[in-house]
This record gives C-alpha cells, sequence and structure tokens, in this order.
C-alpha cells in the first residue's frame, strides 16, 4: 500500500515537472517573441528618427520647393490626410499651427512606410518652432515646444509607434487618420504638444524623443563645415582669378602670395549685426579673434569707395525730376567731371551775390576727406550691378548769417560690369573693382547728383543726372574699393569660383551669423604669406576630449579654429562678452588654447580647425 502510494506522488511529481518544463518553454517563447517585436519596432522608430535627421541636415538643398533664406534644422510637417488629397503633407504640406500630431511623413522624406512589429503606421509630432512652414527663423537658440510625461526637456519632435489594436480601437481605412484608433491618452489628443511614455489603463504606446540638443549637435556641424569651406576657398583664392594648383597668376615666382583670411570684424555684442573687418586687428599683440566680416547683397553696406569720373561728350544731361525745374541744379560739368565749380547765390550786405564752390568728388571717402559718409550697394543676383552713394556738406560765403550750408549727394548706379576683386592686404580689406569700362546693354549708368540745404534734407534745392551707355575713348570712369569681405547671397546657389568666401542667404536669415565667432593665427592674415604659424608661434593648440575617453588629445598647430556658440547657457545675451557665448577655455579673452569636447548641459561649443580642404 505504502509502495502504491510512493508511485502515484511519482507520477504527480513527473506531471507537474512536465507541465511545468511546457509553461516554461511556453513562457520564454513569449519572452523572447515579445523582445523581437519591441527590438523590430524600435529599429523602425530609430529608422524614422534617422530619416528626420537627413531631412533637417540637407534642408537647404533637399527635394521640393525649399526657400533659400531656410538653412538646416527644419523638421517636416506631419502628413495629417491620405497622399492625392488636396491639402496632404506629402502634396501641400499641411503645416496648420495646431496640428503638431500625424502620420509619419514617408512619402516627404522620400523613403518607404515605415510599420511597427505589429504592422502599424509610425505617427509623429513636431514643435510649431522647428516645423519647415515657421518664419520665426531657426537656429541655436530656438527652443522645442512639447513636453512628454509632463517635463518640458527642450523636445521638438517624438516619433509614436502606436502597437496593436487595443480594445475600442477599430482600425480601418476610413478612420487611418484618426489619431484615437492608434494611440492612447494624451497621445491621441491633438493641439496640446503634450505626449506620455507611460500611462495607466491599456497603453502600448512606444515613444521615442528628438531634443533641441541632440538635433543641433549635428545641425552645428553643418553648419561649422559651410563656414570653413567659404574660408578655405576665400583663402586659396581670394581675388577669384583662377589659381592653378596653388599658383596666383599675379603672384609671379611668389605662388601664394595673396592667400589669408579675411580681416575679421572685432568681437563686439552680435545683435548688432554689424561686421565690418578690422585691418590689422593684431596690432597691439591681440589675436585675431572676432566675427565674420560678413556683407549682405542687395543691403548697402558703408564704403570707402573711390570713383573717378571724364565723361566730356557722351551721355544725357537732364534737370530734375525733382523739383521739375531746379532753382540751382548742379552743373552739367560737376556731372560730367569729378572736378568741377558751381556758382551759389548768397546774401551778402542786402545784395545777391554769386559765389563759386569748387568741387573733388572722385576722392577717398575715408575720415577726414570730403566725403561725410558713403555705401555701395550690390546687386542681388550678381557681381556686375553695383550702385554707391556718398556724400559731402560744405559752406557757401563766409560770414554768418548770410552763409548756406550745402549737402550734395552723389548716386553712381552701373549695370553689367566687368568686375574685378581686389585681394586683401596687409593694409587692405579684399574689394571689388571696375577699372575698364566702355559701354553697357540694357539699363543705362547714371550719375545723379543731389543738393539739399541744411537743415532741410527733405526738399532738394537743385538736382541733375547724366544718363549714359558708352564711355569714347579718351573719357573714362573708374570705381573702386567696394566692399567685398564675405558676401551673404540671396541666391541659393552658392558659386565659390566666382566669388570665394560666399555664403547662402539662410546663414543670416536665421541668425547663425551671430553664433559663429573665428580665431586664426597671424601668419594666416592677408599679406603675411612669408611666415606659417610654427615659425612666428602663433598656433592655436586645441585639447580634443572625445567620448568615453579620460583622456585628452593635444593639437598644437592649428592654425585657425572655427567656433558655434550653441544655446545660451548664461542667460546674458546678447552682451559684447565672450563668456555669455563660449565655455572653459574657449571663454578665455586672447586665449590660443581651445577645447573641443561632447556637448552636455555646461558645455556646449563646438568647434572645426582650420583648415579643412586647402591642397
Amino acid at each position: 500500500m505504502r509502495q502504491r502510494g510512493f508511485v502515484v506522488l511519482t507520477l504527480i511529481l513527473i506531471i507537474l515537472s512536465a507541465s511545468s518544463f511546457v509553461m516554461l518553454k511556453a513562457l520564454n517563447e513569449s519572452t523572447a517573441r515579445q523582445a523581437r517585436q519591441d527590438t523590430e519596432t524600435r529599429q523602425a522608430l530609430m529608422l524614422a528618427k534617422s530619416a528626420l535627421f537627413g531631412y533637417a541636415l540637407a534642408y537647404p538643398d533637399g527635394p521640393g520647393p525649399r526657400p533659400m533664406e531656410k538653412g538646416p534644422g527644419y523638421l517636416p510637417c506631419p502628413d495629417h490626410v491620405p497622399a492625392g488629397t488636396p491639402g496632404s503633407a506629402d502634396n501641400v504640406p499641411d503645416c496648420v499651427v495646431g496640428k503638431e500630431t500625424g502620420r509619419f511623413p514617408w512619402r516627404t522624406l522620400g523613403m518607404g512606410e515605415i510599420l511597427d512589429r505589429a504592422g502599424a503606421p509610425l505617427w509623429y509630432a513636431v514643435s510649431n518652432s522647428h516645423r519647415s512652414s515657421s518664419s520665426a527663423g531657426l537656429n541655436s537658440t530656438t527652443t522645442g515646444t512639447l513636453t512628454v510625461d509632463g517635463s518640458a526637456d527642450d523636445i521638438v519632435a517624438v516619433i509614436i509607434a502606436p502597437g496593436a489594436a487595443l480594445a475600442g480601437q477599430s482600425r480601418t481605412t476610413a478612420n487611418a487618420y484618426d489619431a484615437s484608433v492608434y494611440l492612447e491618452d494624451d497621445n491621441a489628443s491633438l493641439g496640446d504638444s503634450s505626449f506620455v511614455s507611460t500611462a495607466g489603463g491599456e497603453f502600448n504606446d512606444v515613444v521615442v524623443r528628438i531634443t533641441r540638443g541632440e538635433l543641433m549637435a549635428q545641425v552645428e556641424r553643418t553648419v561649422l563645415n559651410e563656414v570653413a569651406n567659404a574660408l578655405d576657398n576665400y583663402f586659396n583664392d581670394p581675388d577669384a582669378d583662377d589659381d592653378t594648383n596653388g599658383d596666383d597668376p599675379d603672384c609671379g615666382a611668389d605662388a601664394d602670395c595673396d592667400d589669408g583670411y579675411p580681416w575679421l570684424a572685432d568681437f563686439a555684442d552680435p545683435s548688432a549685426r554689424v561686421y565690418i573687418g578690422a585691418v590689422d586687428n593684431f596690432g597691439g599683440g591681440d589675436v585675431s579673434f572676432g566675427h565674420l566680416p560678413l556683407m549682405q547683397r542687395g543691403v548697402p553696406v558703408n564704403a570707402d569707395f573711390l570713383a573717378t569720373w571724364d565723361i566730356d561728350t557722351e551721355g544725357t544731361y537732364s534737370v530734375g525730376p525733382n523739383p521739375p525745374v531746379a532753382p540751382e541744379a548742379p552743373v552739367e560739368d560737376c556731372l560730367r567731371n569729378d572736378a568741377c565749380t558751381q556758382n551759389y547765390d548768397v546774401w551778402f550786405y542786402f545784395w545777391f551775390i554769386s559765389v563759386p564752390y569748387s568741387f573733388t568728388a572722385g576722392v577717398n571717402g575715408a575720415p577726414g576727406g570730403l566725403w561725410d559718409q558713403g555705401t555701395c550697394t550690390l546687386a542681388a543676383n550678381n557681381l556686375q550691378d553695383i550702385a554707391c552713394t556718398a556724400q559731402m556738406d560744405f559752406t557757401v560765403g563766409s560770414f554768418s548769417p548770410w552763409a548756406r550750408t550745402i549737402r550734395r549727394i552723389y548716386q553712381l548706379t552701373l549695370v553689367g560690369n566687368a568686375t574685378e576683386i581686389d585681394a586683401p592686404t596687409a593694409t587692405t580689406k579684399r574689394a571689388l573693382r571696375i577699372s575698364e569700362i566702355n559701354s553697357w546693354s540694357g539699363q543705362p549708368a547714371t550719375l545723379t547728383v543731389t543738393d539739399y540745404e541744411l537743415p532741410d534734407v527733405v526738399n532738394p534745392i537743385g538736382s541733375a543726372t547724366l544718363e549714359f551707355t558708352t564711355i569714347v575713348p579718351g573719357d573714362n570712369l573708374t570705381l573702386s574699393n567696394v566692399p567685398f569681405d564675405l558676401e551673404v547671397s540671396p541666391d541659393d546657389a552658392v558659386d565659390h569660383t566666382v566669388s570665394p568666401g560666399e555664403l547662402p542667404n539662410w546663414f543670416f536669415a536665421e541668425g547663425w551669423d551671430q553664433l559663429i565667432l573665428v580665431h586664426y593665427a597671424r601668419a594666416e592674415s592677408p599679406g603675411d604669406t612669408d611666415l606659417t604659424c610654427v615659425d612666428d608661434s602663433t598656433c592655436l593648440t586645441v585639447n580634443v576630449t572625445r567620448l568615453g575617453s579620460a583622456t585628452t588629445a593635444i593639437d598644437t598647430e592649428v592654425r585657425g579654429v572655427v567656433l558655434i556658440a550653441g544655446r545660451d547657457l548664461s542667460s546674458n545675451r546678447h552682451s559684447a562678452t565672450r563668456a555669455d557665448y563660449l565655455e572653459g577655455n574657449n571663454a578665455t579673452v586672447d586665449t590660443l588654447t581651445y577645447d573641443k569636447k561632447q556637448v552636455t548641459a555646461a558645455f556646449n561649443d563646438q568647434l572645426v580647425t582650420l583648415p579643412l580642404y586647402r591642397p
């Protein structure tokens, strides 16, 4: 009897063991299957995230129409309606503010649809500040507006894998764009910029976020390389005269006589956005550190230009048009020649007398010269159309209060000219020059002279114009010293062969100019081509600390660095204080040592070294 009970107990144990084995095996298989599903879903989310980064980094040059004033960093709008429907995000982008959530825009990204392991399409939300329709501008200082789990972590986008349909979620073609049948809890509520990664009740959404920091860490490198490339093209051939194998045709035996970076603008509060290169900003032992010397095409820039002219026979002189009949129009000789004499009427002991005043207009506008102010404007889409304006103030008559104070304004507009670029030197900045003018096609050139009697600068006392299309032998017209440092083109086709150093329109339009700072060794400056930074001991040092490394690599022969300040960590911008933009050694005034390391909450400077591409 006792033996029979033992047998029964043994059988029960064997059955229980077998059952446990089957249950454990099923559980392990279920866990493994779930792990595989989780892995596949995560891979789908990472693929979608990578595609968004690719879109953001290539934004200026990606497919479809891209406004040329927009640079890298923008993200696509979500897909709200099926492809082919008017207003679709995949045809005409539906970027209405308040519709931050929709289907993942795989067609916009030029890829196939991405599904999670359950076969459900991914969903996607983007911050209003970073969507491609934003007109507010986008750079490192632009914050993200999305939140996940109630935390405002500067999130610019989220990607959501819906998983399998839960109870009550009936997914059909008709409701394919209804978030409530794919997403749960706050993820299904549209327009509130709020999302969750966990929630009570049934919930199987998997959420991946993109923060401003991780997006801008990559975008900033794109911007840095754009600037470094422009500087390198400038260095190798600043006068665009087709250097071959590094040999400049103007240099003779000194094959690289004009190689050098542009004179930088002194460091100051960049919000003023006035970046005028300072010649010899190494003076007094200071290092060459500052802003890029930028000028925008189509926008007047301060100019100490020099114009000379002698047009004795060609062209048409006319008075006006404002006023129609000028009481004291500038005489024809003052428009045909850069030196002339004109008479003005003044009171003198109750009599009108005519007092001559001699002009020499073809002089440089430097302080102390006759010009009080000068500007030049380059055409938006070429280097051949130039308009320059300058003024001079003078007094006619010697006895106050009968003397008259006159302001004469010259406006010279030249169209379709063969321009040349003068390379920078140890004493001058790069400039445009027009030295041989014979004829134009299309719009004629004009010289307009307008006089005002101060303090009235609204109503002219006289105006005249000389309009001409030809200059015959013996006559002449030259224009030189037109500022041409680093130009920002309003065109989206940057051509360094025509204009070395050109930067795209978005660089200024998006405000990246205010975040870029440059430092290069003395030997890399214009006119100093006989030394290297090794010879004159002005090389920079860069301490490079790589991610996960406890050691720092030190590069002691760096010719130059381009830095981007990143987001504002000090909360003191805008200012003229270097430490409000840079961190670590980078923030030290007159330093020759820089830090390059992983972006953190306390350090977000990024830099590239120069040169990148020099042959």
